[in-house]
């Protein structure tokens, strides 16, 4: 088994690390396309608003995945030193 954080949610295993390289590179893109969109000469707004909303989601799912789901919304139990299995909470939604 590998040394690397990660989190059981539902039936699925999760890789922090890994998880967490994939939406910096997704956060990365969505900046450097929003900046190309907004320097021409006619930006599209409609499909700007839509890329800053991706890459708003895209932020929020990273603070998720380093804080480990935290506390809002869902519950944490450690399953050993690198795991934790995530429930949500009935009726709320982590955010």
């Amino acid at each position: 088994m590998d040394n690397n954080p990660h989190l059981i949610i539902g039936d699925q295993r999760v890789n922090v690390d890994a998880m967490s390289e994939k939406v910096e590179h997704d956060i990365a893109f969505l900046q450097e396309r929003i900046q190309r969109l907004q320097q021409q000469s006619t930006p599209n707004d409609v499909v700007i608003k839509t890329y800053q909303s991706m890459l708003a989601s895209r932020q929020s799912v990273l603070a998720w995945l380093r804080r480990h789901a935290g506390s809002s919304g869902s519950e944490e139990t450690p399953v050993d030193g690198n795991e934790t299995v995530v429930k949500q909470v009935a009726g709320q939604r982590g955010q």
